[in-house]
């Protein structure tokens, strides 16, 4: 029974894996045919794990969503300066996430899985309301940021850029690319509201993030 367990795990994992590659190389347009012809299995092994494309993309999100918090988590949890750890996080994700994010996907996304698409973008949100209010505070603390700025402002200004900036409709029509956008929103929001002493750790740790961020 337990070999039996582990088996259909790995079917699923397998599943949900290879789709998450194709979806994001390729957009969601694949049919759930396609998908189990790739992989070696029959269309009902697929279903049986997935009731619809619709379920699977959910799925796909979920592993997506998850793989990012708990990278956030171990940023933060490996380094007890949570402005080196966010100047580190997003080197990470560049390196990591960044690399596999196509724009075709989150626009056929927002197009045509409307539920889908909220659920990242309330994921995005959640985890600025939660952890830009700390990282602010702490950076305020230790002289990194400075105490004449309002975090309730700054924070609305994170959310904001992040919505209609690294959104599917705007970047379709504009002439910047995804990569340039993070560059510009880390340099302007974040740098822009340092001290000196925060400047110059943010320009040492941000040259990596900007290298990594390029090699995409």
């Amino acid at each position: 029974l337990w070999i039996l367990i582990m088996t259909e795990d790995y079917t699923k994992r397998k599943i949900i894996y290879y789709s998450l590659a194709i979806f994001f190389d390729d957009g969601i347009n694949i049919t759930m045919e396609n998908i189990a012809k790739d992989l070696g299995i029959s269309k009902k092994t697929l279903y049986k794990y997935f009731k619809n494309k619709a379920d699977l993309l959910n799925s796909v999100i979920d592993e997506f969503i998850n793989s990012i918090s708990e990278l956030i988590e171990n940023t933060l949890k490996s380094n007890p300066d949570s402005f080196v750890a966010i100047c580190d996080f997003f080197s990470k994700f560049a390196n990591t996430f960044a690399v596999k994010l196509n724009r075709k996907f989150f626009s056929d996304l927002q197009k045509k899985e409307p539920e889908i698409w909220k659920k990242i973008n309330d994921f995005r949100i959640k985890k600025f309301n939660y952890y830009i209010p700390l990282i602010l505070k702490e950076g305020i603390k230790n002289k990194y940021i400075r105490d004449d700025i309002n975090p309730d402002i700054i924070l609305l200004m994170y959310i904001a850029s992040i919505q209609n900036i690294l959104n599917p409709d705007v970047l379709s029509v504009s002439y910047f690319s995804a990569k340039e956008a993070v560059e510009q929103i880390l340099t302007t929001l974040f740098y822009g509201i340092c001290t000196e002493k925060g400047k110059k750790k943010f320009r040492l740790h941000f040259k990596k993030i900007k290298e990594e961020i390029n090699e995409i």
